[in-house]
């Protein structure tokens, strides 16, 4: 079983980590979701992550203001780590601390591990990864970096 990471970069629940989660899991407004976001523009059950076939899928579930990964509107979608999820005004990052920190490193141009697997592809030979963690992702100087990774502006 594949466990991953979900921080919370942006919304009202931001500086939120969940850590150790197992798929089939559920976002949205409504208590009954694995993880219950405080956003009003979430819907009651907007999203699912579960398994299928060794990678983590995600799929919106006919919410009302749509699912953004990495900028791009998308129904369904195979979650790569260092993938950013924008959900009504919450943006989250799917990864565990060190996929996320190599991913952020690779952004930077520093070398890092294989980032391209997918989630439950083992990667022979790893380390853990050192690199700093950026989750304030303060890198408005940094315009490649921004376009690399999609980063959205809220909705105000």
């Amino acid at each position: 079983m594949i466990r991953f990471s979900l921080r919370v970069l942006d919304g009202a629940d931001r500086g939120r980590v969940y850590d150790d989660l197992a798929p089939p899991i559920t976002l949205g407004r409504e208590e009954g979701n694995t993880i219950q976001l405080n956003d009003e523009r979430v819907s009651r059950y907007h999203v699912k992550i579960q398994e299928d076939h060794d990678k983590l899928v995600l799929t919106d579930l006919e919410s009302t203001n749509g699912t953004k990964v990495n900028g791009e509107d998308v129904q369904l979608r195979i979650l790569r780590y260092g993938d950013m999820i924008a959900l009504g005004r919450s943006v989250l990052l799917f990864g565990n601390r060190d996929q996320i920190a190599s991913r952020l490193a690779e952004l930077r141009g520093e070398p890092a591990g294989d980032l391209t697997r997918h989630p439950g592809e083992s990667k022979v030979g790893s380390s853990r990864s050192s690199a700093p963690l950026d989750f304030e992702l303060s890198w408005s100087h940094r315009e490649d970096i921004q376009s690399t990774m999609h980063i959205l502006e809220p909705p105000q």
